[in-house]
């Protein structure tokens, strides 16, 4: 059966962030002795920010690379930062890693060291990206729980609006 929250990433190649080494196949952070498992969303997010590191990415890009095929509000995104922030041990009003830019989105500021070569750094997420043309039915889910969705927030619409 397959995952209502969109495709399966395929398998990435895993590169350093700083002094970690992120393993996106395994879900997985580590860092001297310590290991984190993320979510498989929050390492989509994160996978989503190294390959634009260092560029300031919108919510709805981040929306449109890893939430395509689902409507969530900004409050998921926000709490997916806050997620990687809490694992890499970052702090907001002092960022070493995720920097926010006010109404702008954010930024990726720690440096991104591929463990493979620069080939093999094409893009990790190419599922994740908008289609060109709708051509397949989405199930998107109908409802997002405890959130109030109002237009200016209701990131994952446009996809269904074009279709």
């Amino acid at each position: 059966m397959s995952d209502p929250t969109g495709p399966e990433r395929p398998a990435a190649i895993d590169f350093r962030l700083a002094d970690w080494l992120v393993q996106p196949s395994l879900n997985r952070l580590s860092c001297d002795e310590r290991v984190i498992q993320l979510e498989p969303k929050l390492m989509d997010v994160l996978v989503f920010l190294a390959e634009n590191s260092g560029r300031v990415v919108s919510k709805n890009e981040i929306n449109d690379a890893v939430w395509s095929e689902v409507f969530i509000t900004e409050s998921v995104i926000t709490r997916s930062i806050a997620g990687l922030r809490r694992a890499f041990g970052d702090d907001v009003r002092n960022p070493r890693f995720i920097e926010t830019i006010s109404k702008r989105g954010y930024r990726l500021i720690a440096e991104v060291t591929r463990e493979s070569t620069a080939s093999d750094w094409a893009p990790i997420l190419p599922h994740l990206s908008p289609p060109v043309s709708p051509t397949i039915a989405r199930t998107p889910v109908p409802f997002v729980v405890g959130q109030w969705v109002r237009g200016e927030n209701f990131y994952g619409r446009s996809a269904m609006v074009e279709e």
